[in-house]
């Protein structure tokens, strides 16, 4: 659980939210559906052992053309290089913590394979938001220790998204919440939203980033507590001295701990495929609400990486209140833009009401009501 205080407030008034709550890699590797992974032989794997070669196993594959073109052309910017560049922190080799999850991460490669092949969908706007900010890369790798980058994870404690935003934070940081939509969700707003928050963070906390990120975990005000209490009894105050939650205390060395082995995967007896400096999504303004799998049939791709794409939308079809945005793969967005502004209005959601009877089958309703399975 965290909190967060605003700092419109003063010091006069405390406002507390809830804020996000991580499930630790492990667990979440343990949670996740192995029946849903497909392996895909003609793919090169973005994770494997740098001594023999494993099977490429993958939830969500990245677009193909991504990688064959770095397969063609090798010095094309790569994304992990990018990463690599822009790391600013001290990753604390010398913690214990920080070596025990470090050994975790590369005896996993399955997993580690997994979370990379969903990320793969949005590391690219992830990072490059990072970067043009200005900010340390690693904060990139946060979603991965999170939800291992699944915008659809949600936590006991209802925290929801790849960001694992608790709903009251969402609220602050302006994640709309409707029956239709929950920003916490949606991988753009929901970016923007944990960048402003971290950002914040770093400021409240003078700078210290390893502070902020454990605010991020347990709220400024836990964080804010226990360097209190230190500075009271004359103790130091970075991170690594201070009496914190246990998940906390793991959290951000689990951070550290990822970052080190994309950094230097090589000492850890893995290896990364390269992945495109190439985004993978457009952002499609709709003008309005439609049907996702009308817009799945528009942009000629299947209804799933619509859902992918788009997780914010809850339902079977966008808010019609807003967003009015679609993310869209990037090789069939042209096609979706020029399909969108031939459709009519009357086409763009069509539904009806229907209870269903003993003895009903989708077919059979699909059949009635002139439309398909896929569909309902």
């Amino acid at each position: 659980m965290a909190e967060f205080k605003s700092p419109l407030l003063m010091g006069v008034l405390a406002l507390t939210l809830v804020g996000c709550q991580t499930v630790s890699s492990q667990r979440t590797a343990e949670r996740t559906n192995d029946q849903s992974l497909q392996v895909i032989e003609s793919d090169p794997i973005l994770v494997q052992r740098a001594s023999k070669k494993v099977e490429p196993v993958w939830d969500e594959a990245p677009l193909k053309s991504v990688l064959l073109e770095l397969e063609n052309d090798p010095k094309k910017a790569d994304l992990w290089e990018m990463t690599r560049a822009n790391m600013r922190m001290d990753h604390h080799l010398d913690n214990a913590t920080v070596q025990q999850h470090i050994n975790w991460y590369a005896e996993h490669d399955k997993y580690l394979n997994r979370m990379t092949g969903r990320a793969s969908r949005y590391y690219y706007y992830v990072l490059h938001e990072v970067i043009k900010r200005g900010l340390p890369s690693e904060l990139a790798l946060i979603p991965a220790v999170e939800s291992s980058y699944d915008p659809f994870a949600k936590s006991p404690a209802k925290a929801a998204g790849a960001w694992q935003f608790m709903p009251a934070t969402g609220d602050y940081f302006g994640l709309k919440r409707t029956w239709w939509y929950d920003g916490r969700r949606d991988v753009v707003a929901s970016t923007h939203a944990a960048l402003d928050y971290l950002e914040y963070l770093h400021g409240y906390f003078d700078g210290d980033w390893l502070l902020a990120m454990a605010a991020y975990n347990a709220g400024e005000g836990t964080v804010g507590r226990a360097v209190k209490r230190n500075k009271k009894a004359n103790k130091p105050t970075d991170f690594w001295n201070l009496k914190l939650p246990r998940e906390t205390r793991h959290y951000v060395p689990k951070i550290l701990a990822i970052s080190e082995v994309f950094r230097r995967p090589e000492n850890y007896g893995l290896a990364l495929a390269p992945l495109a400096d190439k985004p993978y999504f457009d952002i499609v303004d709709t003008g309005g609400q439609i049907d996702l799998s009308r817009a799945a049939e528009l942009s000629n791709i299947d209804i799933e990486e619509i859902y992918k794409l788009n997780p914010g939308f809850t339902q079977w079809a966008t808010d019609p209140e807003g967003p009015h945005t679609l993310l869209v793969p990037v090789e069939n967005a042209q096609m979706f833009k020029q399909q969108l502004a031939s459709l009519d209005a009357s086409d763009r959601v069509s539904w009806a009401r229907y209870e269903v009877k003993p003895g009903d089958s989708l077919s059979l309703i699909a059949k009635r009501y002139n439309t398909t399975t896929a569909r309902i």
